[in-house]
Parts: structure tokens; sequence; C-alpha cells
């Protein structure tokens, strides 16, 4: 934010900060005061006090993703200088047939390559596993796929995937196999929750590939 270029920054986790800012944008309110934001006016520079981090239960009462909406997301282009609708074309180039998205938030490990540490530092609870519901996650999916019927497979862009509880991921196994029966890939893998019985509901489901951070 010291970059004379820059006239705010959100610090910790996005999705509650953006929220009330808008909100108070809208309402007429001064944006200035929105928790987990800092603002450059002039020389000076607020430093907000972070935002309290999203519940599991709020997180099924986000919309949904507009990916691949050219009438909803618009793409900075420094040749022309101005906003334009995104294209097809550029979810392609960006993405290829793949959709990426985030079901959990939350990692109660310190890896030093990890970016969560920053996160935990802002705010300890980071440490503490938060999803949403399997429906709205399958909900999610659909949507996307009924606008992209394109897109061959799913990949899962989690802090720590393995961390949720059999029976959850055996809910989205049998949930997966019936609404979407697309192959998935599963990133941020840690070893401590490496289980046969996991790997073994995920592969039936449909996982493909994962990466795992040593």
């Amino acid at each position: 934010i010291q970059n004379p270029g820059v006239d705010a920054v959100c610090v910790g986790e996005g999705l509650p900060s953006f929220i009330d800012y808008l909100r108070r944008l809208k309402e007429g309110n001064d944006p200035n005061t929105s928790p987990g934001m800092w603002f450059r006016n002039g020389e000076e520079i607020t430093r907000n006090s972070p935002a309290p981090l999203m519940p599991s239960q709020d997180m099924d009462r986000l919309p949904h993703t507009f990916f691949g909406d050219a009438h909803s997301e618009f793409i900075y282009h420094s040749s022309v200088g101005h906003f334009r609708p995104i294209a097809r074309d550029d979810f392609l180039s960006f993405h290829g047939l793949s959709y990426s998205t985030i079901w959990t938030l939350g990692c109660p490990f310190r890896c030093t390559y990890c970016g969560v540490n920053r996160y935990q530092a802002i705010n300890n609870d980071y440490g503490i596993s938060r999803y949403s519901s399997v429906d709205y996650l399958m909900d999610e999916v659909l949507w996307t796929l009924e606008k992209n019927p394109h897109l061959n497979t799913v990949i899962f862009e989690d802090d720590s995937f393995l961390s949720l509880p059999v029976e959850v991921l055996s809910e989205f196994a049998a949930k997966w196999k019936e609404r979407v029966n697309l192959p998935f890939v599963v990133g941020g893998v840690i070893p401590a929750y490496v289980d046969r019985a996991k790997i073994e509901i995920l592969l039936d489901a449909g996982m493909n590939r994962l990466r795992m951070g040593i």
C-alpha cells in the first residue's frame, strides 16, 4: 500500500471484508472503517483490525461464481487501457478445460513454504477447517457446467482437503458420482491427513490426481 498507485488492500481473508466494504458503499457509509481493509489517504495509511473469519454456516449463503459469464466478469487489458468483458476464449486461455474452486478454508499447520502462515499470523483461528455443505458445492459445480459444458475436470485448490471427516467425504463421493461424474484433482494434500479410507473414497468418486506438500 506504500505504492502511490494503490488506494487500498485487503489483509487476511477477503470474503467477509469485501462483503462489509461493498455493503458500506451501497448504504452510503464510510467504507474506510471496513475491518480487514487498509486504506491510503494521501500520506496517511489507515490499518483497520482484521475481519472475523466466515463460519461454515455462512459459506452456504454466498452466491455462486460467475465463471464464464461474460456479462458479469471483466478483465483489464493494458493494451487498450480499460476493462472489457471476459470472453470464453479468455477462460480457455487461463484455465483450459478445467474449473478451479475451493471447498474448505483453513489449515492447522504452519509449513514454512505455505502462504497460510500469513493468514494464521493475522488470525490464529485460520487453523480451524471450515467448509460449505456438500449440496452447496454440488450446486456450484453444476451451475458452472451449465454455462460451460466444455469443462472436463474440476480442480480443488484447498489448503487441506483431506482434513474433511470421512463421513463428509463419503457424502461428497456419493453425490459427486450421481450429480457431476467428472474427474477431479485435489491440491493441498497434507501428509498428516493421508488416510487409506479417504483416498479410496476419493478414487472411487473420480479423483485422478493429487498434489502433496512435503
